[in-house]
């Protein structure tokens, strides 16, 4: 079974509808989401959060687990003491929402960059770790793509999806 049917049917276990999920561009989902046996189980990072709320500050109809009904603002969240970006599983439904996450993530990496080269920290201003994994939906098939590696070597894997999704 492939990751997007396996998402599929792991949505449906936690009573959400596939319907449901199609008012969005983007879904911002825990690294864990796969394996969890239910919604408690369920944890995210605080990159990951991050991420879902830039992505809707720049204008894409993005969910994560709250707007879901999976978790609560107030539940815990994992937070590393890494200077990677862990960001779980990013689900792109439309070109809008992967064009909205390369842009953004283009734009938090030059951040992260400039944040460390101020604070003179030498081994996160060369390049941001960034790992997670994209999903892009493109009509009942998904495409899987699991990537841990410099912030920009994720970026152009993203640009270039882009790419393909412009054919």
């Amino acid at each position: 079974m492939g990751v997007g049917l396996t998402l599929e049917s792991q949505m449906k276990k936690f009573g959400i509808s596939p319907d449901h999920l199609e008012r969005y561009d983007v879904l911002c989902l825990p690294e864990n989401i796969l394996s969890a046996q239910k919604p408690e189980d369920i944890y995210q990072t605080s990159e990951q959060i991050e991420l879902s709320n830039r992505l809707k500050e720049a204008g894409a109809k993005c969910a994560d687990p709250q707007d879901l009904g999976l978790r609560q603002p107030s539940d815990p969240y994992l937070m590393r003491e890494s200077a990677e970006l862990w960001l779980g599983i990013v689900l792109t439904l439309t070109g809008v929402g992967l064009s909205i996450l390369h842009s953004e993530l283009r734009r938090w990496l030059d951040q992260k960059r400039a944040q460390s080269a101020r604070e003179n920290i030498q081994r996160i201003a060369a390049a941001p770790i960034v790992n997670m994994t994209i999903l892009r939906k493109h009509g009942k098939d998904c495409d899987s793509f699991s990537m841990s590696g410099p912030g920009e070597d994720v970026a152009r894997v993203i640009q270039a999806l882009r790419g393909e999704e412009c054919e």
